[in-house]
Parts: structure tokens; sequence; C-alpha cells
């Protein structure tokens, strides 16, 4: 005779909020955002630039909600952001950016920075030498690069200094080897030297003048400037 079977039911258990079912517990709470995460191609943009950011809303689960977001950026100098999250450098600065949901929010700071510039400063003065009778010409000479991106630098290829006297003579001056070795001057760096020129007081210095060559993306470039001795 064959054996009847049993049969046997399992309800589903409710604990907690949760649905006790075979495989584990399931939540039975409805979505609820708890955290925004915002998103920026790069946190270092020029002036001029524009990008991207995005955002996510998450739930407790972790998973994405759609949710209307509101985009904000404080202070608004540095730069601004439209409806849809799209951010444009304005004047370089430190601002935060900020997507908000409700009573949630969240975002990073943003900085804005100046395109990369090389610049090349001559200080000079002059007047007779106590000991001796000699013009002195003391001229300080800095190279300095400001603004640009993280990694932007220059290549300085070549570097002349000049001092012209009053009968026309123009002498070529030495450099230290440190101006120029190593080449590459970085956003945010600077080389400096400090010299002086000697001459006879009958044919005293009168001018200094200073060139500088250099490479950046490929592309070759000069700068230069002179100071009159006096």
């Amino acid at each position: 005779m064959a054996e009847r079977g049993t049969v046997k039911w399992r309800w589903p258990v409710f604990v907690s909020g949760c649905l006790l079912a075979a495989g584990g517990c399931e939540s039975t709470e409805p979505p609820r955002a708890v955290e925004v995460v915002v998103g920026l191609p790069a946190p270092v943009m020029l002036v001029g630039a524009s990008q991207q950011a995005t955002a996510l809303v998450l739930d407790q689960r972790g998973e994405a909600m759609d949710l209307p977001l509101t985009w904000r950026i404080s202070p608004a100098g540095p730069a601004s952001v439209s409806a849809a999250g799209q951010v444009t450098g304005l004047a370089a600065g430190e601002t935060t950016l900020t997507a908000s949901t409700g009573d949630l929010s969240g975002g990073g700071l943003l900085t804005v920075v100046d395109s990369f510039r090389l610049g090349l400063s001559l200080t000079v003065g002059g007047g007779e030498d106590p000991a001796a009778p000699l013009w002195l010409c003391v001229y300080s000479v800095r190279l300095e690069a400001n603004g640009g991106l993280p990694g932007d630098e220059a290549r300085i290829v070549g570097l002349s200094l000049f001092a012209e006297r009053q009968s026309g003579l123009v002498d070529t001056l030495s450099l230290p080897p440190r101006l120029i070795d190593p080449p590459e001057l970085a956003a945010g760096s600077s080389k400096a030297f400090l010299g002086t020129e000697k001459s006879p007081i009958t044919d005293r210095t009168v001018r200094i003048t200073i060139t500088a060559d250099y490479v950046r993306g490929g592309a070759d470039g000069t700068l230069d400037t002179s100071e009159i001795c006096s």
C-alpha cells in the first residue's frame, strides 16, 4: 500500500521590517534616499573651461534613485553651475560644488586656476664702488611659473644676460647653471639669481637685458626684459 505523502505549508514570516524567506531577509521598507554622491571629471580646472558634474542618489540598499537634484556652488566667485550640473570656471580660487535633494546633499572641493604662464623679471640698481673707481650694477633675475593644471611645466632651453655700457659695448654676463639645470619649471615654482656687473666709471653699465627661450606643449616661446642701471 502506497504511503500517503504529507503536505507542509511554509508561511512567510515578518521580522523587524523584513520578510524571512528561503533566500534570507528581504527588506519590506520603501526605498529612501540616504546619500548623494557627486562626481567631477577633474577637481582642478582652468578659468574659462567647462565640465559636466554628475550626482547619484542612493537608497538604504545602495541602489540608485531617480530624484530631482539642485546644484549649487559656494562661494560663487570661482565658478558657476547650471541646473543640469554643467560647471564653468570663472576666476582663480576654491569653492564647493554641492548637489542636493530634499534635506540630503553631497559634494566636494573644486579649485579653479588661471592658465599656465611663465614670467621673467629683472631688478637692477647702480652706484659707484667706494673701494675702487668702478661702477657697480647689481641685478636680480627671477624666472617664475604660475597658474596651470597639475603637471603643467615649461622647459627653459636658453638664457642670456647682457650688459650695455655708455660706449655702446655689450658684454655677455654669466649665469649660474642652476637657472637651466634642471630645465623644467613647473607651475608654482621659481628660480632666482643675484649678480653684480663691474665696469669703469668712464664707461659704466647703463642697461641690463635678459632673454629666456622656452618650450611648452611643443611650442617655442621667448621672454625678454631690460632695465636701466642707475
